[in-house]
């Protein structure tokens, strides 16, 4: 087992820039060209070799990083929903409903509101 996290982790360290890049630009539009451009690979090459080891394309993980953070924003703060769309650079608040309702089976307003009965 601890093998094996070690083989995970030393994996992960291979794309830490690009996640590091990812969440300092949360509030962006990031072109997997730039991400690959990181890793110096090509675009192609570098989505096959990121969905190998996080098992989506690395702007599907972009995406996922988005809506966790808006489930922190929902969760935590009284901002808008529109504001807390701006915040992780997704200006069309339709787009970010639908969005979220994909990856969490919930409306980010029901969303707040089963996290405040809690």
């Amino acid at each position: 087992m601890e093998e094996r996290q070690k083989h995970n982790s030393e994996k992960d360290a291979i794309f830490k820039p690009v996640i590091q890049y990812m969440t300092k630009n949360i509030n962006k539009s990031l072109k997997t060209e730039d991400l690959a451009s990181l890793m110096y690979m090509q675009p192609t090459y570098f989505i096959r070799c990121f969905k190998k080891q996080y098992g989506m394309p690395p702007i599907t993980y972009f995406n996922r990083m988005k809506i966790y953070k808006a489930m922190g924003l929902l969760a935590g703060t009284d901002l808008t929903i529109e504001e807390i769309s701006g915040e992780i650079g997704i200006f069309d608040t339709s787009y970010f409903a639908r969005l979220f309702k994909k990856h969490c089976g919930i409306s980010p307003t029901r969303y707040r509101a089963e996290f405040k009965k809690m």
